[in-house]
C-alpha cells in the first residue's frame, strides 16, 4: 500500500496573510505609542503604560471652541489642491523627460530639482518676499504654492521613471482601433 507522503508545502494562502498581518503591524505600529499618549495623563519614562489615564485631550479636540474640524477640512482641501495642481504639472514634465531625449534634457532635470536641492532657507526667504509682495500670505493659494515646491519635482522624478519604460505604440494602438486621445492616454 502506498502512503501519502507529507508535503512541505506553504500554503499561499496563509503566506500571504502572514505577509498582511506583518505589513499592518509595520505600518499601524508607530501609531500605538501616540494612541497611548492620547490617553495617558502622567507617563514617565521607565514605565511601560501610564501611571495615570485621562481623557482631557480628546475633551479639548471635542471642545467646540477647538476648530478641529474646520481644521480637517482645510488641510483635506488643501492635500487635494496641491495633488490636483502638482499632476497637472508633473504628468507632462515626467512624460517629457522619461519619454524623450531631447537637447537641454539635463538642464530641465535640473531646473526641477532646484528647489529640493537648494538649502530651505534660501527657497522659502525668496519666496516670501514675492508672496508678501501679491499678498499670498495666510492664504490659501500661497499655501497650496509652498507645498508644491517639493511636491513637483518629487512627483516628476517619480513619473519620470516610470514613462522611462512606457512603450508609446500602445497608444498608437489604441488610436488606430479608435480610441480618443484621453483615453488612448
Amino acid at each position: 500500500m502506498h502512503q501519502p507522503s507529507p508535503t512541505n508545502d506553504i500554503n499561499p494562502a496563509a503566506l500571504r496573510a502572514i505577509a498582511l498581518g506583518l505589513m499592518c503591524i509595520a505600518v499601524l505600529g508607530p501609531f500605538v505609542p501616540l494612541l497611548l499618549w492620547s490617553f495617558a495623563f502622567r507617563w514617565a519614562f521607565p514605565s511601560l503604560l501610564p501611571a495615570e489615564w485621562s481623557l482631557r485631550a480628546w475633551r479639548s479636540i471635542a471642545a467646540p471652541e477647538s476648530q478641529v474640524l474646520p481644521a480637517l477640512g482645510n488641510s483635506l482641501a488643501l492635500g487635494a489642491a496641491v495633488t490636483a495642481l502638482a499632476t497637472l504639472v508633473s504628468v507632462p514634465a515626467g512624460r517629457a523627460l522619461g519619454m524623450y531625449d531631447f537637447r537641454g534634457k539635463r538642464l530641465v532635470e535640473f531646473l526641477i530639482l532646484a528647489p529640493v536641492i537648494v538649502p530651505g532657507i534660501a527657497v522659502v526667504l525668496g519666496i516670501h518676499i514675492v508672496f508678501i509682495r501679491y499678498n499670498l500670505t495666510e492664504r490659501f493659494l500661497g499655501v497650496a504654492l509652498v507645498h508644491l515646491i517639493p511636491t513637483v519635482p518629487y512627483m516628476t522624478l517619480v513619473l519620470a521613471s516610470a514613462f522611462a519604460n512606457y512603450d508609446a505604440q500602445f497608444e498608437q494602438q489604441a488610436r488606430v482601433l479608435g480610441a480618443g486621445p484621453w483615453r488612448a492616454f
